[in-house]
């Protein structure tokens, strides 16, 4: 695992600060963490109509970063509604809540993870779920109309074992299920919960590829799991899922290669019919179909050439642009995607980030 956590957890770069300020003409905003370990903060980028994106400010999340890669997706997360973003501090073992304005971030609540190093976040409805690496568990909150998260008596469950490495947490289209990544172990955990948000079943079930990582959901809510295959060369794949009617996982499409190096993150647009893989390993994004049944095909196994070791993705929701955090280079990409799922970089935009260690990407 050491190849692995070299190409898709550590960040390396160190770059200069952009300008402070709004611009005038923003479109939305781009989110990422700092993790920084004398004190987190949520970097924020304005993104203007035609995409592009330039440094704004940083945030205080009131916690701390462990100054490295987490090796993980889902770091910081909108709300389904936008009217949230959340952000986990893996070094003070908490959790923030923004509440998003017209003039920037408000940090409402920062709450314990109730384990230690939380790494990704998912929201369905007022249920709240953190995945915590260093004690390979789960735990859940429930989420007040103020931002303020309680926790949930119940939910706090283990992951398949001792020691999972989990990469990334994320509920079901319906918000009934839970998926939990299991690099260490190579298997995908899956927690059912009743309607008070408590785990009451669990399943643990062998990936197909070895180090399943990130995953997104496609059109009628399969599982599309990247598998970085421990950082070997031009070895990484992807997978697709099905759910049966028991909430068990089916595999459709079982390890779809590329012939591409460390696929660690994974994105699909908002219809679920493209899906993209970073490859950390090769700094290129691959392109997939998504068909209706879950069926996986590659686009383009080169569908961009990004700066160095791409890390995390984001696609905005009317499904126009894409965005990846490239780690070495110490960039963000920026993308028009095309009505056949291809990435057009836009012309003179170069992005810098702030502070060694950034992780996470969520986009507005």
């Amino acid at each position: 695992m050491l190849e692995i956590t070299r190409q898709c957890a550590v960040f390396t770069a160190f770059v200069a600060l952009a300008p402070l300020g709004f611009a005038q003409t923003s479109a939305g905003q781009l989110y990422t963490l700092t993790n920084a370990a004398a004190g987190n903060a949520v970097a924020v980028f304005d993104r203007a109509s035609d995409g592009a994106v330039t440094f704004s400010h940083e945030v205080a999340t009131g916690g701390l970063g462990t100054g490295g890669g987490l090796g993980n997706q889902g770091a910081v997360i909108l709300t389904q509604d936008e009217r949230f973003l959340l952000a986990v501090n893996a070094g003070s073992n908490d959790i923030s809540v923004f509440r998003v304005t017209e003039t920037g971030l408000v940090l409402v609540d920062v709450e314990s993870a109730r384990g230690v190093q939380p790494v990704s976040l998912t929201q369905h409805d007022d249920v709240v779920y953190v995945v915590n690496a260093g004690t390979s568990s789960i735990t859940g909150f429930r989420m007040e109309f103020d931002g303020d998260l309680r926790f949930i008596w119940g939910s706090l469950a283990r992951l398949s074992a001792r020691d999972t490495d989990p990469a990334q947490i994320q509920f079901d289209a319906r918000g009934q299920r839970l998926y939990v990544t299991e690099k260490m172990t190579n298997r995908i955990s899956r927690f059912d919960l009743d309607d008070a948000g408590v785990v009451v079943a669990r399943m643990y079930q062998d990936s197909p590829g070895m180090t399943p990582f990130g995953f997104a959901l496609g059109l009628r809510g399969q599982l599309i799991v990247s598998e970085a295959a421990g950082g070997v060369a031009g070895a990484s794949t992807v997978s697709s899922y099905s759910q049966d009617a028991g909430g068990a996982l089916q595999a459709v499409s079982t390890s779809v290669g590329a012939g591409q190096s460390a696929a660690c993150w994974v994105v699909a647009t908002p219809d679920g019919r493209v899906a993209y893989a970073s490859n950390t390993g090769d700094d290129t994004v691959t392109s997939y179909q998504v068909g209706f049944d879950g069926q996986l095909t590659v686009l383009e196994a080169v569908a961009a050439q990004t700066g160095d070791a791409p890390l995390d993705m984001a696609v905005t929701r009317d499904g126009r642009f894409f965005y990846v955090l490239n780690r070495a280079s110490g960039t963000i990409g920026d993308y028009v995607i095309g009505a056949d799922g291809s990435l057009t970089g836009i012309p003179g935009s170069q992005v810098v980030l702030p502070l060694v260690g950034t992780t996470g990407l969520a986009v507005r």
